[in-house]
């Protein structure tokens, strides 16, 4: 059964574009804040699966151009570059349908030497370099937290970051430490207090990424925080309870 999308009233209610922002409205405009927010996640949530097949249909149909086509044919340059603004709306509505769906851990025993090594082998850009980190025992869920490194590697990349370096280390208390950072123009500073906030970009993309990151990271009782990088660029220091199992 096909879900009915918003129409446009019910869309304007729900949120409103603010040059590069995407924001609920004011408490005035709306019957509560709480009201607007879960509205805007259900916008999300709705835009996310009602555009996930025609979507698949477009590339499917693309690709199968695209075999027909020879590679010397004038046209296949452009079929590859609409193939590849195709991938990027995909990544939006996956960042729609994560935020819309909201957080919900199923939490198991993950190594952080495993989070890793799957990170690197989805990422396999030379940009990133994966270092140090103790064989950390966490009682989460790998595929969120999966998910938050990726978001956190491709802001970095699609900012233009040259070297991307990620580690880990043990803290007090039984907690974990991963810090992110690249070598990128940094974090404007007219963004820093709403830089995990929702709608937020500074170049014009979902303005989810890093809300799911911040999402992700409470809802495994840990904190993530905006901070200097020895290389120039962004950082993020991300704080994880352990098991406290190691090897």
């Amino acid at each position: 059964m096909t879900t009915p999308l918003p129409s446009a009233a019910e869309y304007r209610g729900a949120v409103r574009f603010e040059g590069d922002r995407l924001d609920a409205p004011p408490e005035h405009e709306s019957a509560s804040g709480d009201e607007s927010f879960a509205r805007s996640r259900q916008v999300c949530a709705v835009l996310g699966h009602e555009l996930r097949n025609p979507l698949a249909s477009v590339v499917t149909s693309l690709e199968v151009v695209r075999e027909m086509t020879d590679a010397e044919d004038p046209r296949t340059r452009f079929l590859e570059r609409a193939l590849g603004d195709l991938d990027r709306v995909g990544d939006l509505l996956h960042s729609y349908l994560d935020y819309g769906r909201g957080c919900r851990p199923e939490r198991e025993s993950v190594r952080l030497s495993t989070l890793l090594r799957d990170a690197a082998c989805r990422c396999r850009a030379p940009e990133v370099h994966f270092g140090s980190a103790p064989d950390a025992v966490l009682d989460a869920d790998p595929r969120l937290l999966g998910r938050a490194l990726d978001n956190l590697i491709e802001n970095a990349l699609a900012v233009g970051a040259c070297r991307i370096e990620i580690r880990g280390e043990r803290a007090l208390h039984g907690r974990l430490i991963l810090t992110i950072e690249d070598d990128g123009p940094g974090v404007p500073a007219e963004l820093q207090h709403t830089l995990f906030d929702a709608f937020v970009s500074g170049r014009g993309s979902s303005g989810l990424g890093l809300a799911i990151v911040r999402e992700v990271v409470t809802a495994h009782g840990g904190a993530v925080a905006s901070v200097g990088s020895r290389l120039g660029g962004a950082g993020f220091r991300i704080e994880l309870p352990t098991t406290g199992e190691s090897v």
